[in-house]
């Protein structure tokens, strides 16, 4: 009687670690556990392994008491904490067999080999051990854990209505067979049936299995019925489908993997993928607010366009600005610029700004950038008015397509205005008014392109510098200032204005 009550004292304790886990974790019960392993090793130790008086005779106290522990810990660990816990469970008992038969040869090394002086232990009952006998241990442990967790997935499955203690204690039973049979199979047939003490592992069952089923059943009454129904309805093999769920991972991964794409490519669509990156990485820069950045603005419409506008459909209309911005966008792309914004005809875009970059380096080529992006902006526009006759723009192909670039440099703020909902990335600034005035101010001259002399002077290279003609300082529309203007040779356009 006194064995059962200190079987039973056990299993309660197990239940206690593990309701300790919403404030420590799992640590505890796999704490208790390993004792409960290491116990398993030490208490079968022996020709004549210490043994306890059962009601159908004596057991061995390590398989008695120890192993249907493990099992019941099993059975716990894969209903409230999920499959991937048990495979976890299973991995650390695994891992703690390998580790005890490592120091198990250490200690029989030492053992056989002592010090001189000292005795020769190498038959001690502490070094005793069989690396065969330990594999045929753990590859019974191995079934054990599959058939009791198959068996009573099986059984919650198709006997909803009974109370747990039935599924665990069949599934325990069936389990301890298992053990039986394999190791005795193992092992050679070298002990007979009654040597595996099958009755004695059986009568041990009930004992061991009643608390853990009263404590799993308290437990899973916390819970909803939908979310208990989740819990104990699974796949019978659940815990065996390790590969088909790394398969299932693996494929939502390549799904949301391609989500991302589509949403960043989408979204690149309608405002700068410098944005669409910057607002992925970090959600919380989508909030409203700017900061302070020291830029190269361009501003860049199509001289002409309402008179365009008139002569050709709206269908047409839409293909030629489409083509005109997939053609002046790569070339501002691929300088480092960013598009801010789009309407109509008109072009904002700003480098220096570029959002993927670290905020607090500066990007002090900014203006090179830009003024080499507006001269491949106009080789651009020019070959599309080398293909317009043959693809079918009469109208275009007679008079050409013609824009006008303003490029101005100094501080703006950059960032998120408007409402919670809807919000606009953009710049806000003087240097952003002055780009769009001297962008007008290509009328007066007849030019494509008018950079300022605070563009100018932040110009690295030396080519681009020599290269610009001074057109001196000019009142702009809405300024008392005068802008000093520069421009390159070259870059003229048709009288055509609008």
């Amino acid at each position: 009687m006194s064995f059962f009550l200190e079987l039973l004292g056990f299993a309660v304790a197990l239940c206690g670690l593990h309701a300790l886990s919403p404030r420590f974790g799992l640590a505890p019960l796999y704490l208790g556990i390993g004792f409960f392993v290491t116990m398993l090793f030490v208490a079968d130790k022996g020709a004549t392994p210490i043994s306890v008086e059962l009601v159908g005779g004596h057991g061995f106290i390590g398989y008695s008491t120890f192993l249907p522990l493990l099992l019941c810990a099993t059975v716990l660990v894969y209903t409230l904490e999920g499959s991937r816990a048990a495979r976890h469970l299973l991995l650390a008992i695994l891992c703690i067999h390998v580790l005890h038969g490592a120091f198990e040869e250490i200690l029989a090394y030492h053992a056989s080999h002592p010090p001189a002086g000292w005795p020769w232990l190498g038959d001690s009952v502490l070094v005793e051990h069989s690396l065969f006998v330990r594999f045929c241990s753990v590859a019974a442990f191995l079934v054990d854990f599959v058939v009791i967790l198959v068996v009573y997935q099986m059984l919650v499955n198709r006997l909803a209505g009974v109370p747990l203690i039935v599924p665990i204690y069949l599934a325990m039973m069936a389990a301890m067979v298992a053990d039986a049979i394999v190791f005795s199979t193992l092992y050679g047939l070298r002990m007979p049936l009654d040597g595996t003490q099958l009755s004695q592992k059986v009568e041990v069952v009930a004992i061991s299995g009643l608390p853990v089923a009263i404590y799993m059943h308290l437990v899973l009454r916390r819970y909803r019925e939908e979310v208990r129904r989740g819990i104990r309805e699974r796949g019978m093999f659940d815990v065996l489908e390790l590969f088909q769920r790394v398969r299932e991972v693996e494929a939502k991964l390549a799904q949301t993997e391609k989500s991302y794409e589509q949403v960043k490519n989408m979204f690149g669509r309608y405002v700068s993928r410098d944005v669409v990156e910057r607002v992925l990485a970090d959600p919380s820069r989508s909030a409203l607010g700017g900061e302070l950045r020291d830029v190269t603005v361009m501003h860049a419409d199509i001289a002409g366009y309402t008179t365009l506008a008139e002569k050709i459909p709206p269908s047409e209309v839409i293909e030629v600005l489409n083509r005109y911005y997939d053609a002046v966008g790569k070339a501002i792309v691929e300088h480092g610029g960013m598009i801010v914004g789009i309407q109509g005809d008109a072009l904002l875009a700003a480098f220096g700004a570029t959002l993927a970059r670290d905020v607090k380096v500066e990007h002090l080529d900014h203006a090179d950038d830009a003024v080499w992006a507006a001269h491949d902006m106009l080789e651009a526009v020019a070959a599309l008015n080398a293909r317009w006759h043959e693809d079918g723009f009469g109208e275009l192909a007679a008079a050409g397509l013609q824009i006008r670039i303003g490029v101005h440099s100094g501080p703006v703020v950059l960032g998120n205005v408007g409402s919670e909902e809807r919000i606009e990335f953009t710049l806000i600034g003087d240097t952003v008014n002055i780009a769009a005035r001297v962008e007008e101010l290509n009328k007066r001259f007849k030019t494509s392109l008018l950079v300022t002399a605070e563009t100018r002077e932040r110009l690295a290279d030396k080519r681009l510098y020599d290269g610009l003609v001074d057109l001196g300082q000019h009142n702009v529309r809405g300024r008392t200032d005068a802008v000093h203007v520069f421009t390159r040779p070259g870059h003229s356009r048709p009288a055509t204005e609008s």
